[in-house]
C-alpha cells in the first residue's frame, strides 16, 4: 500500500498543526 508525498505532507501538518500555535501554523504552512 504506497503513500503519496500529499498524503504524507497532509499528515505532517495535521502533526505540525496539533503542537504549534494557530499564528505560527497560519503564518508558516497556509498557502
Amino acid at each position: 500500500m504506497g503513500r503519496t508525498a500529499e498524503t504524507v505532507w497532509g499528515n505532517c501538518l495535521s502533526f505540525i498543526e496539533d503542537n504549534i500555535s494557530t499564528q505560527a501554523y497560519k503564518t508558516w504552512f497556509e498557502p
